[in-house]
C-alpha cells in the first residue's frame, strides 16, 4: 500500500515536471515566432504606404531629352492631340507641372505639355567675370568720377573724351596694362564723359518728299499759216 502511494506521487510529480517543461519550450516558441514576424509587419506597413518620390528642381529653362523626340500634347492624358512634335534638344519655357507632365511653352509660344521623363532642366550657364591684371602696392587715384568701358573703347579713346593721356589713367587706376581693358570695366576719369561715337545713335533727318510734278501736255499740231496771192 506505501509502495503504490510513493509510485503514483511520483507519476504526479513527472507528469507536473513535463507539463512545466513544455510551457517553457512553448512559450519560447512563440517568443521566436513573435521576433520573427515583426520584421514582416514593419515591411508591409512600408510597402502599404509608399514614400513619395522627390520632387525635381523646376527652375530655369528645360530641353527635350530624348533622342527620338517627344510630342506637345494638348492635355496630360497620352490620348490627347498632338500641337506639335519637338526634335531632342529642342528649349522649352517651363510654367509648371501635374501629374507627371510638364507644361511648357516653345520659343515659337505653343504651350502644351510633355512627360517629365522626355525632357531636363538646363544647368544655368555661369559667367566668370573677368579681371583686368593691376599693380600691386598700388592705390586708385580719389576723385574722379567712374566710367563703365563701352563696346569699342580703347583707353586712349577715353583719355582723349577726358582731357587727359592713357598713361595717366594708367596709373590713376593701377592698371597693369594700357592694352588690357573689357566691356563693363570701371575706369576712373577726371571729368564726366559718354560712350565712344561709335556707339552713339544717330537719326536720319527726317525724309521730305516733294510734291509730284504734273506735266502740262504740249499740243504739237503744226501751225498752218495763211499766204496771200497777189493780184
Amino acid at each position: 500500500m506505501i509502495n503504490s502511494v510513493r509510485i503514483t506521487q511520483y507519476g504526479r510529480s513527472n507528469l507536473m515536471r513535463r507539463s512545466i517543461l513544455l510551457a517553457i519550450v512553448f512559450g519560447f516558441f512563440c517568443l521566436w515566432a513573435l521576433l520573427m514576424t515583426l520584421p514582416l509587419s514593419a515591411q508591409g506597413s512600408a510597402t502599404a504606404t509608399p514614400s513619395a518620390s522627390p520632387t525635381p528642381t523646376l527652375v530655369g529653362q528645360w530641353r527635350v531629352a530624348s533622342e527620338f523626340g517627344a510630342n506637345l500634347l494638348e492635355c496630360v492624358r497620352a490620348d490627347c492631340a498632338t500641337l506639335a512634335f519637338l526634335p531632342n534638344n529642342t528649349p522649352l519655357e517651363f510654367l509648371g507641372m501635374e501629374s507627371g507632365w510638364l507644361h511648357v511653352r516653345t520659343l515659337g509660344g505653343v504651350e502644351g505639355y510633355v512627360p517629365d521623363f522626355l525632357a531636363m532642366e538646363m544647368p544655368t550657364p555661369t559667367s566668370t567675370p573677368t579681371i583686368a591684371p593691376t599693380l600691386t602696392g598700388c592705390t586708385p587715384i580719389e576723385g574722379w568720377v567712374t566710367y563703365v568701358v563701352a563696346p569699342g573703347d580703347t583707353l586712349s579713346g577715353i583719355a582723349a573724351r577726358a582731357r587727359t593721356t592713357a598713361s595717366a589713367l594708367v596709373a590713376a587706376n593701377c592698371l597693369a596694362n594700357a592694352d588690357t581693358i573689357f566691356v563693363g570695366q570701371r575706369i576712373l576719369v577726371p571729368i564726366t564723359i559718354g560712350p565712344p561715337p561709335s556707339t552713339l545713335r544717330v537719326t536720319p533727318p527726317p525724309e521730305v518728299t516733294s510734291p509730284p510734278v504734273r506735266e502740262t501736255p504740249v499740243d504739237l499740231t503744226p501751225i498752218v499759216v495763211p499766204t496771200r496771192r497777189g493780184r
